[in-house]
C-alpha cells in the first residue's frame, strides 16, 4: 500500500492515478477523505491516526500549505508538520 499526502492538489492526484493506473494499492491522505475511497484524513501539523498509516509500505510526502501569510507560519506548518508527520 503506498500512502501519498496532498492527494488532492496536482502532484499527489497525478501519483494518485498514475499508481492506480499500474495497479498499486493507494491510501490518500487528505484534508477531506472521502471514506468510500478509502482515503484517510491528514492535515499537516496535526497527529496522525496510526490506523490511517495501517498497511502502508510506502508514504509519499506531496502536502504543502501554501496559506500562511508569514514565512514563520508556513515553515512551523510545512517542515514541523512534515517532521510530526514522518515521526
Amino acid at each position: 500500500m503506498i500512502a501519498v499526502t496532498g492527494a488532492t492538489g496536482y502532484l499527489g492526484g497525478v501519483l494518485c492515478a498514475a499508481f492506480a493506473k499500474r495497479g498499486l494499492a493507494v491510501r490518500r491522505l487528505t484534508r477531506r477523505p472521502d471514506a468510500s475511497r478509502g482515503d484517510a484524513a491528514f492535515a499537516l501539523g496535526k497527529p496522525v491516526a496510526e490506523e490511517s498509516l495501517a498497511g502502508v509500505h510506502t508514504l509519499i510526502h506531496a502536502a504543502y500549505d501554501f496559506c500562511p501569510p508569514r514565512e514563520t507560519e508556513l515553515r512551523r506548518r510545512n517542515v514541523d508538520g512534515t517532521r510530526l508527520l514522518f515521526d
